[in-house]
């Protein structure tokens, strides 16, 4: 259940399989060759990083994965704007039972409401032909959620139809957390 939380890290293996580390997913190749390939590059940085520590040429407290950043590592290229932590929980959070939070969009954002109206917006043909419902989770909150199964059959479409609606919030003021 990790994969589905608000800001939540987990790891996965194999072809294909991501990664999330503190906002930042790491994507293992697709390609079987690219896969093995990758592998092999992971395995000899793990030898090389053994021999150094062999030979006291450098001191090794612990080996970290290429793929995995560094926590003293600068981290311009793991900056992920607010738009896109949304855009990654409305797509995460819309694929559950429970649904999106609006309230959390309403209440964690600037111009909160607004977000929440775009995302009711983009999801307004969806609701209109019961593909998607309003709904309140545990008795409270308002929560936008997908009607299994048609509407999760056609949550790409949906959820696509949300981005656009954001976009043109997203263009008039950054997304900013408050």
């Amino acid at each position: 259940q990790v994969y589905w939380e608000i800001d939540s890290n987990w790891y996965a293996a194999g072809l294909g399989g991501t990664s999330s580390i503190d906002r930042k997913q790491f994507a293992r190749p697709r390609t079987m060759s690219d896969y093995f390939s990758w592998l092999k590059d992971q395995r000899n940085s793990l030898l090389n990083a053994k021999k150094k520590l062999a030979s006291k040429e450098k001191i090794i407290t612990s080996w970290v994965p290429s793929w995995l950043p560094e926590k003293s590592k600068a981290v311009d290229d793991n900056i992920f704007t607010c738009q896109d932590i949304l855009s990654d929980i409305i797509m995460t959070r819309l694929r559950t039972s429970e649904g999106l939070d609006l309230d959390w969009i309403r209440t964690k954002y600037l111009n909160g409401e607004k977000r929440a109206q775009a995302v009711l917006d983009g999801a307004e043909l969806a609701l209109s032909l019961g593909l998607a419902e309003r709904v309140q989770v545990h008795g409270a909150g308002d929560h936008l959620r997908l009607v299994d199964p048609d509407g999760f059959l056609f949550s790409n479409s949906i959820i696509s139809s949300i981005f656009v609606e954001l976009e043109e919030v997203d263009e008039g003021d950054a997304a900013e957390l408050v």
